[in-house]
C-alpha cells in the first residue's frame, strides 16, 4: 500500500514493462535474468531500468527496491509487522 499520493503519482508515471523490471529488481534478479524470464535482450532490460531511475529520481538497486517495498510492489515476510514503522521516524 502507498503511503502517500507523491508515490501513487510515481508508480503510475511508470510503464507495465517498468514495474514488471522493477519487480524482478526488488527480487534481486540481474538485468540478464530479468531478460532471459521476460524474453527481452538485456541491453532491453537496462534501457527499462534506466528509464525507471529517471522517473523515480532514484539510483542505487537499493534505493529500486525500497521503493518498491514502501508502493507495495513486493513484500516481505515481514511488511505486515513493518506497517506502522513510519510512526517511528524522527
Amino acid at each position: 500500500m502507498t503511503r502517500d499520493k507523491g508515490q501513487r503519482a510515481k508508480v503510475d508515471d511508470l510503464t507495465q514493462r517498468e514495474l514488471e523490471v522493477l519487480f524482478w529488481l526488488a527480487l534481486g534478479y540481474t538485468n540478464s535474468q530479468i531478460a532471459e524470464l521476460l524474453t527481452l535482450s538485456v541491453r532491453t532490460v537496462e534501457g527499462h531500468r534506466a528509464n525507471i531511475r529517471g522517473k523515480l529520481q532514484l539510483q542505487s538497486r537499493a534505493e529500486l527496491t525500497a521503493f518498491a517495498l514502501e508502493v507495495g510492489l513486493v513484500e516481505t515476510p515481514l511488511t505486515p509487522l513493518l506497517g506502522g514503522m513510519e510512526d517511528l521516524t524522527p
